[in-house]
């Protein structure tokens, strides 16, 4: 035997080995780094969502609040022209008030 018996010498074996576990090591840290990253998003997504519902809830409060408003101001309009319409003594009241 001249010393070559099919085999590759052994530091080949090794170097490939250590390449295997270098490529293990960047594997698990880009996995790890994609999952926490993957967290992240997910943590801003459930945050925007809970903004986006505080929103939506407090649009629905003040429109409520804006319609509520915007009918008591007709009902005082209503009130307002039945009164001057119905009663002259009224009116005069409510102008004599205004000066």
């Amino acid at each position: 035997m001249n010393g070559h018996d099919g085999y590759a010498p052994a530091t080949s074996y090794f170097e490939r080995f250590e390449a295997f576990r270098q490529s293990d090591r960047e594997r698990e840290a880009f996995v790890a780094d994609l999952v926490q990253k993957y967290q992240d998003l997910q943590t801003r997504y459930h945050e925007k969502c809970g903004d986006y519902e505080n929103e939506v809830e407090s649009r629905r409060i003040w429109y409520a609040a804006a319609k509520a408003r915007e009918t008591e101001l007709m009902t005082l309009r209503q009130a307002s022209v039945s009164c001057q319409d119905s009663d002259s003594f009224c009116t005069m009241l409510t102008n004599n008030i205004g000066k």
